[in-house]
């Protein structure tokens, strides 16, 4: 790992790396990609596996994530022989399928490009070992509730024994109650730190502000921290800024996939100072350096505020 920049894991991996990899009969919680990905090479030097997969199901809400989990897999499976497939909206499906039937150790999706596939007898579930929701507190509700919920009962008729391990920054009671009907009554909860609780390294300023006067603030503010800011908002603010000489690029909704990616790849590289984006998408970033997040219009969920600052600061720490 250490071609990788991997020297040694992190807090959260450190408490769970050593529950995930445990001969258990039961469910349990934990960081997925680097013991999974260790589970797997075992398997694979053993031959206990069939030819074709997919054995690690990762779901993610946001094409945003979906990628970046799956660059970050293939990263560490370069050199282990190991197949990652990627697959979201507006991602090729015949490029997808074409890969899946070669043979797929380690799959990363969208709900709906996996509702797809299953529904359409592209995708076998019954070799999956391990389904990881990331970023669970957004999948169990909203419009993805039910998809995840018809998964779970399909992996469940079809391979019983498959492990379920769900993942967030904040998971307020509400959660944990939607998470306990999918898991086994004797699954593990890990807990790093306190809950729904932001960094001690990251600084939070409150600016009251109205109408107009927030694009003045704002701009000051950028204007002092001209690179490193990521501004999380909507297409408007990003002709505002960029009315005003400042490099903006946006990744709203609107957007093509393509067109937001191309946003996000200038952002890291340093082209532009400033990404504008929804709260949605802002939740799927983890770029390396981000020294400032505006929040420009409060956000009545405290939980999806504090779910931004930690996945996109989590690069920087």
């Amino acid at each position: 790992m250490m071609d990788k920049n991997i020297y040694q894991p992190t807090l959260i991996q450190k408490s769970a790396i050593p529950v995930i990899i445990a001969k258990k009969e039961y469910d349990l919680m934990g960081p997925f990609l680097l013991p999974i990905i260790d589970e797997l090479c075992k398997l694979k030097f053993k031959r206990a596996l069939p030819s074709i997969g997919p054995f690690a199901l990762i779901v993610a809400p946001t094409r945003e994530l979906a990628q970046q989990l799956g660059d970050a897999a293939k990263a560490y499976t370069r050199d282990l022989s190991l197949n990652v497939v990627t697959t979201y909206g507006e991602t090729s499906v015949h490029d997808a399928i074409r890969e899946i039937r070669r043979g797929s150790d380690i799959l990363v999706a969208t709900p709906g490009r996996l509702k797809q596939f299953i529904n359409e007898k592209i995708l076998n579930v019954s070799t999956v070992r391990w389904l990881i929701l990331d970023e669970a507190d957004k999948l169990l509700q909203d419009q993805f509730s039910k998809d995840i919920a018809l998964l779970k009962e399909t992996l469940a008729e079809l391979n019983p024994n498959h492990r379920t391990f769900m993942f967030s920054a904040t998971f307020d009671r509400n959660i944990q109650y939607l998470a306990e009907r999918l898991l086994n009554p004797n699954f593990f909860y890990v807990s790093v730190g306190s809950e729904n609780i932001i960094s001690e390294t990251v600084q939070q300023n409150f600016v009251e502000a109205k109408g107009f006067k927030k694009v003045e603030i704002l701009h000051t503010v950028l204007m002092a921290y001209s690179r490193g800011s990521d501004t999380d908002s909507r297409g408007l603010e990003w002709d505002r800024l960029s009315l005003r000489g400042i490099k903006t690029m946006c990744t709203n909704g609107d957007r093509t996939q393509q067109q937001r990616q191309e946003a996000i790849d200038l952002f890291e590289k340093g082209e532009v100072d400033v990404l504008v984006s929804t709260n949605v998408t802002a939740r799927g970033l983890n770029i390396l350096g981000v020294t400032h997040i505006s929040q420009v219009s409060f956000i009545t969920k405290i939980n999806s505020d504090l779910s931004v600052i930690s996945s996109i600061t989590a690069a920087t720490k």
